[in-house]
């Protein structure tokens, strides 16, 4: 990659060998005559590219703007100052382009103000002519921005032509200096991957919104010709109330030390002027940074700052694996958790026990801001160097503390660690060995029990999935701290049993419960209801089907395996039916139905911890029989059918929705003394 980067801007590769494989691309060298570049007559962004003499560079750059099919509409300024060596002449030649010249060379700073002054976007993406924005970068920093109206300011991540991370934002010292944070770095390092807010970003590529340079009129000019004119918007941008954001997915090679102002200017005099400036500028908010640039370290994590200045609190949140939320109510769970702590003011890291950074599920995480750690990083080091702000640490499931208690215990011993039980384990597996009546199961159930109680008497508190689920711990350990953060399950409109057909059951089969019933399904509900509603369908969705479940398949019985999208299942079957024998916790396949509105039957282990009743939210059925009444009901009566449906989707709004969870999380965290102010 590295080496590709070099070619790509025209420069030496570096010195580590590329490995085998087919060659490279020729780099993208000035574009041939004519040369056009598409651009918008309604633009959301404005490219503003002051320049001065580097004619290649110029070339270059717009080059691969123009080779980007970005979705973003855009017009491209460039703000000729005053070139000599046939600038000027060439941009004369190209279409769709909008060429301002100045008279006179005016210095970076009143070039790009001018630039600014002639643009129509909503946004204003300043860009230096020794970049070469590689494809999505434009679309990745718009995105970020329409997220969030109080994002001003975006900048990229940039590399420096061998390939290695140039910055990914900056830190501002006390005394006005900057550290390019992770200068020099890999930049594939897990802890360069994420949204983050940030003390300020490079000029080089950084989006403006246009609010906010209505308010600043642009750079301020007290810092021309060049130099601490973006560090200054930054600043400017958070008085203002603004966020200043570093995103990952905007990718661009930076040459560094090659615009014009650098070179006609030279960067140490107007540097030192330049910082003198901002320091004076900004002498009260500069009391407030640390006495040198933070994390010397590239592979250190940085410290976000608030508008305030304040560092706020750092949550470390550690799971089995990363989020998959297409695949199981668990991860749909623990991503609303994740979502909850953002929303409540925590800057938060994850790491999972697999060690496996998988997509798209980590990028999701890591455009919501949240540090996704690698393999790579050093786990050890990296707590110890986030204590002073780690405030909690919540562990998921029984093999997870057991891997990660010990070093945060470590590295960070005032942290306060949550234990997040989920369900109870040993009661799904007491339950089964019950069912089975097998000794093993038995003693494996009594090994786990024991297990858990230690995690609860050893941490600080216990998240439980439901209220129930939380007396059973303060049962299991007498004195013990517990509160609820539920499954989540996303609302939708009402629901109509008109068009709808067939039977579901959706689990991950991963999990023994979710087999258990399936079979029930196939082997012993199908053979009744073929029998008394001919016709009759039944899908068995979920992810990870085992050669036992795939071999349930029939005619009238589709195994499909994971579906991403569920919503359109969801919404043209008939009855969802879970005829589970054992398990424990609230079941996520039962809220999400209500969620979606599809009455439910299901047994009393299905509805546990659930504030339902059988009749009124949903049909209780404990065995073939009761399920096969049941599902009769709901296939001829459309005054129950809507009833149900109605009650399911009242009481998912009211206990299985984001901002009951939010509640819920809120009040555990009081509770512990650890929620941000």
């Amino acid at each position: 990659q590295r080496a590709l980067v070099a070619r790509a801007m025209g420069v030496p590769a570096p010195a580590a060998a590329a490995p085998e494989g087919p060659p490279a691309p020729a780099p993208l060298g000035p574009p041939a005559e004519p040369f056009e570049v598409a651009v918008s007559n309604v633009p959301v962004a404005s490219i503003v590219i002051p320049v001065h003499n580097a004619l290649e560079l110029t070339q270059r750059c717009l080059g691969f703007i123009a080779n980007d099919p970005a979705l973003t509409p855009f017009e491209v300024i460039v703000v000729d100052d005053a070139s000599t060596d046939g600038t000027a002449e060439w941009l004369a030649t190209v279409k769709g382009v909008k060429v301002i010249t100045n008279e006179s060379n005016l210095g970076y700073t009143q070039a790009a103000n001018v630039g600014i002054a002639a643009s129509q976007g909503e946004y204003v993406v300043l860009l230096n002519n020794d970049t070469s924005p590689l494809p999505g970068w434009l679309d990745e920093l718009v995105a970020l921005a329409d997220g969030d109206e109080r994002i001003g300011i975006v900048g990229a991540r940039l590399l420096n032509p061998d390939g290695t991370l140039q910055e990914a934002g900056l830190t501002v010292g006390r005394d006005g200096a900057f550290h390019r944070y992770g200068s020099g770095g890999d930049p594939q390092l897990s802890t360069y991957q994420h949204v983050r807010d940030v003390d300020a970003v490079s000029g080089a590529a950084m989006l403006v919104r246009r609010t906010l340079l209505d308010v600043t009129d642009g750079f301020d000019e007290r810092y021309a010709p060049a130099f601490y004119e973006d560090i200054d918007l930054c600043f400017a941008a958070r008085a203002n109330g603004y966020r200043v954001v570093y995103q990952p997915k905007a990718v661009v090679p930076h040459v560094g030390a090659a615009t014009y102002g650098e070179v006609a200017y030279g960067p140490t005099v107007h540097a030192v002027r330049g910082r003198r400036a901002f320091a004076t500028k900004w002498v009260d908010e500069l009391a407030s940074q640390p006495d040198v640039p933070v994390e010397e370290d590239p592979a250190a994590p940085s410290r976000t700052r608030t508008r305030d200045h304040g560092t706020p609190p750092r949550a470390l949140v550690l799971d089995v694996c990363v989020p998959a939320v297409d695949r199981d109510s668990g991860s749909v769970r623990m991503a609303a958790m994740i979502d909850a702590l953002l929303e409540l003011g925590y800057t938060v890291t994850f790491r999972s026990l697999d060690e496996i950074v998988s997509e798209p599920h980590s990028t999701r995480l890591r455009q919501r801001g949240v540090e996704v750690l690698g393999p790579e990083v050093d786990f050890d080091a990296h707590v110890r160097s986030m204590a002073p702000d780690l405030k909690v640490c919540i562990v998921s499931r029984p093999a997870v503390a057991l891997r990660f208690i010990e070093p945060v215990l470590a590295n960070a011993p005032d942290t306060t660690i949550l234990f997040d039980a989920v369900d109870l384990q040993y009661r799904r597996q007491e339950r089964e060995a019950n069912l089975f009546d097998d000794a093993a199961m038995k003693r494996t159930a009594l090994m786990t029990r024991e297990l858990e109680s230690t995690l609860v008497r050893g941490t600080h508190g216990t998240l439980a999935v439901s209220e129930e689920e939380a007396e059973m711990v303060r049962a299991l350990v007498p004195g013990s701290q517990a509160a609820v953060f539920p499954n989540i399950h996303e609302l939708m409109p009402a629901a109509s049993p008109r068009g709808r057909r067939g039977l579901l059951f959706v689990g991950g089969y991963a999990h023994a419960p979710n087999r258990d019933a399936a079979a029930v399904l196939a082997n012993e509900v199908m053979p009744l209801l073929r029998q008394r509603a001919p016709g009759m369908r039944l899908m068995l969705a979920g992810s990870a089907p085992p050669e036992e479940v795939e071999a349930l398949a029939a005619p009238d019985i589709a195994v499909p395996g994971l579906i991403p999208d569920l919503a359109p299942v969801l919404a043209r079957h008939r009855v969802f039916v879970a005829p589970l024998r054992y398990g424990a916790g609230v079941k996520g396949k039962v809220g999400q139905a209500f969620a979606h509105g599809i009455p439910v039957v299901t047994t009393a282990i299905g509805a546990e911890g659930m504030d339902i009743v059988d009749g009124e939210t949903f049909l209780l059925a404990e065995d073939v029989a009761e399920t096969v009444e049941a599902v009769l009901r709901l296939l001829s009566d459309d005054e129950l059918w809507l009833k149900l449906s109605r009650a399911g989707q009242a009481y998912a709004r009211r206990h299985h929705s984001a901002a009951a969870g939010r509640r819920h999380l809120e009040a555990g965290l009081r509770g512990w003394g650890v929620l941000p102010h």
